[in-house]
């Protein structure tokens, strides 16, 4: 039997959505758990988000070390040249999400400190502007937001875990904190 090829961009992209949507219903369940007071079962699935949005990360950093090997293949018959100009396409990765650190904590610090989700990401917008990639631009599968907007939210959520912002601020205002602070004049004064 035949099958269609993928080409290695379409089977990163597939892979890609195949994580978005494993993460959007383990936040389903970590909302329904949440939601019935079964704190045993959020752990277990906030558990399960971060391991899959570390499989994310190392997929990203995956695709861009290939990205200078792989050659597409149009399936013409005719094996492809193979010569100079292979580049790591900007394109094919994510940006990690230890590089919105510094964009969000000097975002609030110019918000004073405290400012909902919204105002934060619109000066994030702004500092990372020249960093984000194609696939950074790109509409989650949903379509209902861009893929750097929802990373940022996982950079928020890792960073209040490390203490750089405050996690027990109301849900969408998003606060700096002592060590947020201190880890900004500590890399970046």
């Amino acid at each position: 039997m035949n099958r269609p090829s993928m080409s290695v961009q379409e089977a990163f992209e597939t892979l890609h959505l195949a994580l978005e949507a494993a993460l959007k219903a383990t936040e389903a369940e970590i909302s329904h758990a949440t939601q019935v007071r079964d704190f045993d079962g959020a752990q277990e699935a906030l558990n399960r988000a971060r391991e899959l949005e570390q499989f994310r990360i190392q997929l990203d950093e995956f695709q861009a070390k290939v990205a200078d090997y792989i050659i597409e293949y149009d399936g013409s018959g005719v094996p492809p040249k193979i010569g100079p100009g292979l580049k790591r396409s900007r394109e094919l990765r994510i940006t990690p999400l230890e590089d919105y650190y510094r964009p969000i904590l000097e975002a609030l610090v110019e918000l004073g400190g405290r400012a909902n989700l919204h105002d934060v990401l619109d000066k994030v917008s702004e500092k990372m502007r020249d960093q984000f990639t194609e696939l950074d631009c790109a509409l989650l599968p949903s379509g209902r937001d861009y893929r750097w907007r929802n990373r940022a939210q996982w950079a928020r959520f890792d960073m209040c875990q490390e203490g750089l912002l405050r996690n027990d601020s109301p849900r969408g205002i998003w606060e700096i904190s002592e060590k947020g602070y201190a880890w900004l004049e500590k890399y970046y004064s």
